[in-house]
């Protein structure tokens, strides 16, 4: 255990988010790949239909033969990208890491009429064996799932989204609207919160989540996040448990400029209309 995680959870254990029971709690920062997290996920479908996904609407103004989107889950975002009049639904199709969504795609699908061409490959979508070089059209990454991508991961996924773009396709995904890094950092404080996901027949999980202080960085800021996910039986006596440690990161508009440019792509549109900035990058290979 490096000396920052041992801090981290001496400091979690002093404001009582952990306890001495669980001293010996490995703690994981890939649980997205993981079967649970698609339990956790599914469970918040019904909250999640809620969600704006300002990269939707977008979509329809570029060429769109084929569409890919990144982390499609169970088929949420697809479900919408969908239903827009101005989207050929044959032309459809995601790729997820965690193969326990796969059942909750195809009771999705099955529900979901408009999603029966829709394809989703779970496969890691930086070394897939399904996905096509010089393919699509359009790939995109919604619900500011950026942020949580590891800065050291940027250069691999965007020279991995160029290596399945067709020349001239487009790369459209969000991120946090921060102008200034020292106005976030006034804002970001510790926070504590939780969640109770229950289903019919099925254990209840429930999930508490710690958020510390915002740090800066020389690409802008991070927040340093952890959650401990719990599956309960009928009688809510602890069954398993997961620590999680994740991370958001806040990006300088210079460090993106950069970044696009080493990579070969130009900004064709920004949209700051929702909650999100979204950028819709063009691939000039």
């Amino acid at each position: 255990m490096s000396t920052t995680f041992k801090k981290e959870l001496d400091y979690l254990r002093e404001k009582q988010f952990l306890n001495n029971t669980e001293n010996k709690i490995n703690v994981i920062e890939n649980i997205h790949s993981l079967n649970i997290w698609a339990e956790i996920f599914w469970r918040r479908r019904f909250l999640h239909e809620r969600r704006e996904d300002p990269e939707v609407n977008l979509l329809s103004e570029f060429d769109h033969d084929n569409i890919l989107e990144i982390g499609a889950a169970y088929g949420r975002v697809l479900k919408k990208v969908s239903l827009n009049e101005d989207i050929y639904q044959k032309n459809l199709h995601g790729v997820e890491i965690c193969g326990g969504f796969q059942k909750y795609f195809e009771l999705f699908q099955k529900n979901n009429p408009y999603l029966r061409d829709c394809i989703i490959y779970f496969d890691n979508f930086f070394d897939s064996s399904n996905l096509k070089l010089n393919y699509y059209d359009i790939i995109y990454l919604p619900m500011n799932t950026f942020p949580s991508f590891n800065p050291i991961k940027y250069d691999e996924l965007f020279s991995t989204v160029r290596k399945y773009l067709k020349s001239n396709g487009v790369f459209v995904f969000s991120t946090y609207k921060i102008d200034k890094t020292t106005q976030f950092l006034k804002i970001s404080k510790e926070d504590h919160n939780g969640e109770f996901l229950v289903e019919l027949g099925l254990s209840p999980i429930t999930g508490e989540h710690f958020r510390f202080e915002g740090q800066l960085t020389d690409y802008g800021a991070k927040v340093t996040t952890y959650s401990l996910y719990s599956i309960l039986n009928r009688e809510y006596v602890l069954q398993n448990q997961w620590l999680y440690r994740g991370g958001i990161h806040f990006v300088e508009s210079t460090v993106f400029e950069e970044l696009f440019q080493k990579h070969n792509f130009t900004i064709d549109k920004i949209d700051k209309t929702s909650h999100s900035i979204v950028y819709c990058l063009r691939n000039q290979d």
